[in-house]
C-alpha cells in the first residue's frame, strides 16, 4: 500500500484484506513509510474471483490517507494430503488433497448404516473414532486413514391385543445406543387397558420410547371397552335441536347440540337434565359420565313496522309498512324518476340526507321513512350571465371550488343580484353556491323575491363551499322577473358571488310556528348581549327591544318566535308551554338549579342575598339529593352566604351513616327513564354508551332496578351503594352574639371575616380544638387590618398550668389596625394537656370594631406547612375516545386548582374529574395548586397514551396514591394505592422515615412528625427493567398543626362534596309542555336529566369551559335547519361534552345509539 505523511495522520489504522481463506485485518501507521511501497502481508486469491481492500478513517482531529493498492504474484509452495477410508464408511475430500502452504484443510469421516467410526489415523498416529479432522497451517505431505466396525442391534418384540393396534408392531430392529417410538390406538369404543414393558405395567399410556437401547425388550398392549352413555334431544314446536332423538357418547366424551328457531321465533329456553342453561343456539356435555336429556323451546318474535312512503317523482323499495323480527335489521333503495333526482329522505321525521340507500339497524321499535324527490330541471345563474345585475365593485376571487370558470368577491353593502322569469308557474327550490376564503362572512343576507313576497335568508360563507345549499321552497309566477340579491357586508370580511340554481319542486310542508324561550342565567358572563347579536347577524327581526325577535327556518318552512328571558316566572311558563323550545345557559350550582342575577351582580360576580336551600332566587328542579361542595358554593360562584339550611332553619344535611334517627344515608344510582306506555325503567346513556350516574365522583357502585324499587339499607349485599361516612367530627367553631360576616376589606383568611363593634364581652366567637398530646404549643391569629379596627381586640386562650395541669387563662390584646394578613403569634408557648381546649376572642375592647378571622394552633415541634400537590389516574390508555377519571391529591391549604389535559383544555373547579380524549396521542397532565402557602404544580409527561383502532401496549410505569388522608397526628397511618401499570413482578416502597416494604398496597404508620417524601420502584417480569415514582413532601406527619377559620364547614360525605336532600320541587315535571330544551350548564346531565324527562334534551356531561358558546351554537344551527345530529355535530366541535337524548323512545332507539 502506498500512502502520504502528513502531521495529522493516524498511527493505528485498519485495512481489511479479503481473500481465499477469509478477511485478514492488519493496522498500519501512516505517520511512517509514507512515498513508498508498504507491504502488508502474503495472500492467497482464486482466479476469476473478486476481493476488497478496505482502509477506514479513523475520528478526528487524526487524517486517514487512502492513495494506492499493488497486489505482486508470488509463487506458494503446495503439499498433499492422502485421505483413504476402510469398508463400510467414508472420508470426505478422498484421495489426493493439495493444500496450499500454511493452509489448512478439514475432513468429515461418515460411517455406514449399521457401522461405527473405529478409528482414524494421522500420519500413522490414532487420534480415536472422531468424526472430523483439520489440518491446520499445513508446511508438509500428509495422510489420513478412517477404518470402520459393525454396530451391535438388539431387538423390540411389539405385539397388541384385539380391539386396538401398536405401531410399529413385531420384531422391530434398534442398533445399539439407539432409541424407538411406539404409538398405542385403541378402536373406536374402546380405550387402553394396560402396556407392558419387558413383562412389567407403564400404565394406559399412548406412546412408549425405549432411549439407549443395550438389549432386546417386549411391548405389548391391551385394550378394554368404553362405557357408553345417551342423550335424548328433543325440541318444541317452531325450531330444531341437531343432532336429534337418542345420540349415544362414550364415556368421557363431549357432544355439542345446535339449537335453530324457525323464521319469526327465537329460543325461548334450553332445558339440560330439567334444569334451565337459558336461550343458548348451542350447548356442549363434557367428559360424559351418565345419560342426559336436553330439550329445546321456542316462543314467536315479536316485530315491528316500519312505514315506507315516497312522495312524487320516484320510489322506496320496499315500499308500505313493513314488518321487522326483534333486533333484525332492513333495507331500503331510493329510486328518482327519470328527469328527478333525491331530494331529502327523513328517518322517523328526521333528515338522513339525499341517501339512495338506508338500513335499519337491530330494530326495536315501530319507524317510518320518506323519501322525497326534485326536479333535475333547473336553472342555473351564474355570476356574469346576462341575468345578472351588481352595484359597487365585486372582484375575481382567487378561491377555489367556483362554480363555472370563477366566484366573485365584494365588500362594504355592494350588492349582486340574479334575476329569474320562470317559463311555468309553480314552486321552486332555490339553492346558492359560494366558495369560501379565510376572510368570508359568517352572515351575509340573500334577500329572495317570490309570488308570496320577499324572504331574507342568511348564509355562513365559512361552511359547505363548493357546493349546493338549499335557500327554501318558494312559489314563483310564470313571466314574472324576480330579484335573489346578495349584500357584501363591511370590513374586513369579504362577501362571495358565484350562481344560483332554482329546480322545480313540490309545494313545501304548510307553514308551522314555534316559540322558542332563551334564558341566559347567572353565569361567569353575561350571554344576552351575545345572543342578541348572534341574532341580529343572522337577520333575525327585531320586535321589542333585545327581548323579542322571529326567524324564519326556509327548510321547516317555520316561523320561529323568539324570547329571551331573566327570570324564574318567565322559564316556568316556558317549561310549562305546548311543544315550546327552550334554551338555558348558566351555573348548575351543583344540582340546586339555576338563578338569574342583576348586571350589577354579573359584573361583580357574587350575590350576595342567596343564603338558603330552597332559597327564593334557586329555582328548584333538581333531584331528590344533591352533593355540594359548600365552600364552592360560597367562594366560586360566589355566594358568600349561603348555607345548607332551609328557609325554616332546619338543615338539609343528610345523613352520614346508618341507624341515623334523621333517616337513611343518600345512595348512588343510573338515572332511569320511562317510555310513556312502558313500565321498564331504562339507564340514560351518553353517546358511548355508558349509563349516567347520579353521583359519578363518588367512586363506588350505581344501584339498579328496572322495576324502579330503591336499595334497601337493611340488605347486606345492598348497603354498597349508599354513601356513608361514619368518621367522628364535631364543631371548630361557635359564634354566639351578633357578628356580621364580611368581605369589605382584604387580606382575610380563605373567604371572610366577622366582625363586631366594641361591646361588654357578649359578642364572641370560640375556636375549639382538641390536643392529642401535652405539651407545650405555639397559637397564632389573622385578621384583615383597618384604621377602624379595635387597637386591643382580646383573645383568651384557655391552657394547663404545666405543673399542676389547673386550668388557667391568659388575654392577649392585639392591636388589629397593624400587622395584619399574615398569622402572628398570640404571647408566649402555652402548655396543653391531652383533650378539648379553646381560645375565645370578645368585643369587650376600648376603641374600634372586633374581627374575629383564624386563628393556628401548632406544637411548638410542627414540622413546617407545605403545600404539595398530586393526582393520578386508573386508566392511563386505551383506544379513542378514552375517558380518563383524575384525582388530584393535596396536602396543605388550597385555594385555586388548575388542569391542563394536555389536548388544550382546562379545568378549574374539580379535584376529580372524568375527562374524554377524542384523538390518538400522547399526551402530557400538569396539575397546579395554589393557597396561603404559595403554588405548587406537577407535571406527568407522556402520562396518558391513546390508540387509534387498538389498546397501546401498556407502559411500565410506577404510579400510588394515598387512599386516606396524607396528614395527621403520630401515630399516623398511611395507606397506599398502587396504580402502576405494565407486567409488574415486584414492588418495593420506600416511606421515606429509613422503614420500606414489599407488599403491592401497604399500610405504614408514622411513629415521628416530619415531612416524608414517598417512592415506589416496580420491577418488569424480565427483572431488570424498572420505573421509580418519587413524591416529595407527600406526608405530613405531625404532634399538632391546625388552622381553623371562623367558617366551620360541615362534615363531608366524600371527598369536598356534602349530599344534601332539597324539599319539593318548585315546578312539578307533570306540568311541563315543552317539546325541546338545551341546558348548558356543568354536568347538566348528571343533575338534572332526572327531572327533565320530556322531549329532545341536550346537555353536558362535564364541565363547561366554553362560556355561552355552546349556547349560541346551538341556536344557530337549529336556526340554520340542521338535524339533531348535525347541532350535536357542531357542539361537540367545541366541547366535546355534550349529549342529546330522546325521552320518548327506549335505549337501543336512541340517535347516537
Amino acid at each position: 500500500m502506498w500512502w502520504t505523511q502528513y502531521a495529522s495522520r493516524s498511527q493505528n489504522i485498519p485495512v481489511a484484506i479479503a481473500f481465499s481463506g477469509g478477511t485478514d485485518t492488519i493496522f498500519i501507521n501512516q505517520q511512517e513509510g509514507g512515498g513508498k511501497w508498504n507491504i502488508l502481508g502474503l495472500y492467497h486469491f482464486i482466479q476469476g474471483a473478486s476481493y476488497d481492500i478496505t482502509i477506514t478513517s479513523q475520528p478526528g482531529p487524526a487524517s486517514t490517507c487512502a492513495d494506492a493498492v499493488r497486489l505482486a504474484y508470488a509463487s506458494i509452495p503446495s503439499h498433499t494430503i492422502t485421505a483413504t477410508s476402510g469398508a463400510n464408511g467414508s472420508i470426505d475430500p478422498s484421495g489426493t488433497v493439495t493444500v496450499f502452504e500454511e493452509g489448512e484443510q478439514a475432513f468429515t469421516i461418515t460411517p455406514n448404516t449399521g457401522f461405527a467410526i473405529d478409528d482414524v489415523l494421522v500420519d500413522g498416529s490414532s487420534v480415536g473414532a472422531v468424526n472430523a479432522y483439520t489440518f491446520p497451517d499445513v508446511t508438509a505431505d500428509h495422510t489420513i486413514e478412517a477404518s470402520f466396525a459393525a454396530v451391535p442391534s438388539h431387538t423390540i418384540t411389539a405385539t397388541s391385543g384385539a380391539n386396538g393396534s401398536i405401531d410399529p408392531s413385531g420384531t422391530v430392529t434398534v442398533f445399539e445406543g439407539g432409541e424407538q417410538a411406539f404409538t398405542i390406538t385403541p378402536n373406536t369404543g374402546f380405550a387402553i387397558d394396560d402396556v407392558l414393558v419387558d413383562g412389567s405395567s407403564v400404565g394406559a399410556v399412548n406412546a412408549y420410547t425405549f432411549p439407549d437401547v443395550t438389549a432386546d425388550h417386549t411391548i405389548e398392549a391391551s385394550f378394554a371397552a368404553v362405557p357408553s352413555h345417551t342423550i335424548t334431544a328433543t325440541s318444541g314446536a317452531n325450531g330444531s335441536i341437531d343432532p336429534s332423538g337418542t345420540v349415544t357418547v362414550f364415556e368421557g366424551g363431549e357432544q355439542a347440540f345446535t339449537i335453530t328457531p324457525n323464521t319469526g321465533f327465537a329460543i325461548d329456553d334450553v332445558l339440560v337434565d330439567g334444569s334451565s342453561v337459558g336461550a343458548v343456539n348451542t350447548y356442549t356435555f363434557p367428559d360424559v359420565t351418565a345419560d342426559h336429556t336436553i330439550e329445546a323451546s321456542f316462543a314467536a318474535v315479536p316485530s315491528h313496522t316500519i312505514t315506507a312512503t315516497s312522495g312524487a317523482n320516484g320510489s322506496i323499495d320496499p315500499s308500505g309498512t313493513v314488518t321487522v323480527f326483534e333486533g333484525g335489521e332492513q333495507a331500503f333503495t331510493i329510486t328518482p324518476n327519470t328527469g328527478f333526482a333525491i331530494d331529502d329522505v327523513l328517518v322517523d321525521g328526521s333528515s338522513v340526507g339525499a341517501v339512495d340507500a338506508y338500513t335499519f339497524p337491530d330494530v326495536t321499535t315501530d319507524h317510518t321513512i320518506e323519501a322525497y324527490f326534485e326536479s333535475e330541471i333547473s336553472v342555473i345563474i351564474d355570476n356574469g350571465d346576462p341575468e345578472t345585475t351588481n352595484s359597487g365593485g365585486w372582484s375575481i376571487s382567487s378561491a377555489t371550488g367556483s362554480y363555472g370558470s370563477d366566484s366573485l368577491w365584494s365588500r362594504d353593502g355592494s350588492t349582486y343580484t340574479w334575476n329569474f322569469t320562470p317559463a311555468a308557474s309553480g314552486y321552486y327550490k332555490v339553492s346558492m353556491w359560494w366558495t369560501t376564503y379565510p376572510s368570508r362572512t359568517t352572515s351575509a343576507p340573500v334577500t329572495i323575491e317570490h309570488a308570496d313576497g320577499t324572504t331574507i335568508f342568511n348564509v355562513n360563507q365559512q361552511q359547505n363551499a363548493s357546493q349546493w345549499n338549499g335557500l327554501g321552497t318558494y312559489r314563483f309566477d310564470s313571466g314574472v322577473n324576480y330579484e335573489i340579491t346578495i349584500t357584501a357586508q363591511s370590513y374586513p370580511t369579504t362577501t362571495c358571488a358565484d350562481a344560483v340554481k332554482l329546480t322545480a319542486a313540490p309545494p313545501p310542508p304548510p307553514l308551522s310556528n314555534e316559540q322558542m324561550f332563551i334564558f341566559p342565567g347567572y353565569a361567569s358572563i353575561d350571554a344576552r348581549e351575545d345572543v342578541a347579536w348572534w341574532l341580529e347577524t343572522m337577520g333575525a327581526v327585531e320586535v321589542e327591544d333585545n327581548s323579542l325577535w322571529t326567524y324564519y327556518i326556509p327548510s321547516r318552512n317555520r316561523n320561529v318566535e323568539i324570547r329571551m328571558g331573566n327570570s324564574i316566572e318567565e322559564m316556568r311558563q316556558a317549561l310549562t308551554t305546548e311543544d315550546a323550545h327552550v334554551l338555558y345557559f348558566g351555573h348548575s350550582n351543583y344540582g340546586l338549579g339555576g338563578l338569574f342575577a342583576t348586571q350589577q351582580e354579573q359584573l361583580r360576580q357574587e350575590i350576595n342575598d342567596i343564603r338558603y336551600i330552597d332559597d327564593d332566587r334557586i329555582f328548584n328542579y333538581s333531584s331528590k339529593w344533591v352533593h355540594v361542595n359548600i365552600r364552592g358554593m360560597r367562594t366560586s360562584q360566589a355566594y358568600p352566604y349561603w348555607w345548607p339550611n332551609f328557609q325554616d332553619g332546619t338543615s338539609g344535611i343528610m345523613p352520614y351513616d346508618f341507624d341515623d334517627p334523621n333517616g337513611d344515608p343518600a345512595y348512588n344510582y343510573y338515572i332511569t327513564y320511562q317510555v310513556p306506555g312502558d313500565s321498564t325503567h331504562y339507564k340514560i346513556e351518553n353517546s358511548r354508551h355508558a349509563p349516567i350516574e347520579r353521583f359519578s365522583d363518588w367512586g363506588g357502585p350505581a344501584w339498579y332496578s328496572p322495576d324502579g324499587i330503591e336499595p334497601d339499607p337493611t340488605i347486606p349485599d345492598e348497603q354498597q351503594y349508599f354513601i356513608t361516612n361514619p368518621e367522628p367530627w364535631k364543631p371548630s367553631v361557635e359564634v354566639v352574639g351578633d357578628w356580621t360576616q364580611s368581605q369589605k376589606f382584604s387580606g382575610y383568611y380563605l373567604e371572610n371575616y366577622l366582625y363586631a363593634p366594641r361591646g361588654q364581652g357578649d359578642n364572641q366567637v370560640k375556636w375549639i380544638f382538641d390536643i392529642p398530646t401535652a405539651g407545650f404549643y405555639r397559637l397564632y391569629a389573622w385578621w384583615s387590618p383597618s384604621s377602624g379596627r379595635s387597637t386591643d381586640a382580646p383573645y383568651t386562650i384557655y391552657y394547663n398550668n404545666p405543673d399542676t395541669l389547673a386550668e388557667e387563662n391568659t388575654t392577649v390584646r392585639i392591636n388589629q389596625r397593624n400587622d395584619g394578613w399574615q398569622w402572628t403569634q398570640l404571647g408566649d408557648e402555652y402548655y396543653f394537656d391531652a383533650g378539648e381546649h379553646f381560645v375565645m376572642l370578645t368585643d369587650d375592647t376600648a376603641t374600634g370594631t372586633v374581627v374575629g378571622d383564624a386563628i393556628r394552633i401548632e406544637h411548638a415541634d410542627a414540622p413546617p406547612e407545605v403545600l404539595s400537590a398530586d393526582f393520578s389516574a386508573r386508566v392511563r390508555s386505551g383506544v379513542a375516545p378514552l375517558e380518563v377519571t383524575f384525582s388530584a391529591q393535596i396536602l396543605g391549604e388550597d385555594s385555586e386548582i388548575l388542569w391542563d389535559f394536555g389536548d388544550g383544555t382546562f379545568n378549574s373547579t374539580r379535584t376529580y374529574i372524568s375527562h374524554f380524549y377524542d384523538e390518538p396521542g400522547v399526551y402530557t397532565v400538569t396539575f397546579s395548586v395554589s393557597g396561603p402557602l404559595g403554588s405548587d404544580t406537577v407535571t406527568k409527561t407522556n402520562y396518558i397514551v391513546v390508540g387509534e383502532n387498538e389498546d397501546p401496549d401498556p407502559i411500565l410505569r410506577a404510579e400510588f396514591r394515598s387512599s386516606w388522608y396524607q396528614e395527621g397526628s403520630v401515630p399516623f397511618e398511611a395507606r397506599f394505592d398502587d396504580m402502576s401499570s405494565g407486567n409488574i413482578v415486584a414492588w418495593h416502597w420506600d416511606f421515606g422515615d429509613g422503614t420500606t416494604s414489599d407488599e403491592q398496597e401497604p399500610t405504614h404508620t408514622y411513629t415521628t412528625q416530619g415531612i416524608f417524601t414517598v417512592a415506589l420502584t416496580v420491577t418488569d417480569a424480565d427483572g431488570t427493567t424498572t420505573s421509580t415514582e418519587v413524591k416529595p413532601d407527600f406526608i405530613r406527619v405531625n404532634i399538632f398543626d391546625k388552622a381553623i377559620d371562623n367558617v366551620d364547614y360541615p362534615k363531608a360525605h366524600y371527598r369536598r362534596k356534602t349530599l344534601l336532600f332539597v324539599k319539593e320541587l318548585d315546578i312539578d315535571p307533570a306540568d311541563f309542555k315543552y317539546s325541546r330544551l338545551l341546558y348548558v350548564g356543568c354536568d347538566s346531565g348528571h343533575y338534572f336529566t332526572e327531572t327533565f324527562q320530556r322531549g329532545t334534551m341536550f346537555y353536558s356531561l362535564n364541565t363547561n369551559t366554553t362560556q355561552d358558546l355552546p349556547l349560541l351554537i346551538y341556536m344557530r344551527s337549529y336556526l340554520e335547519g340542521k338535524s339533531d345530529h348535525q347541532i350535536w355535530q357542531d357542539l361537540q366541535a367545541i366541547d366535546p361534552i355534550f349529549d342529546y337524548y330522546y325521552f320518548d323512545k327506549p335505549p337501543g332507539d336512541q340517535p347516537l345509539d
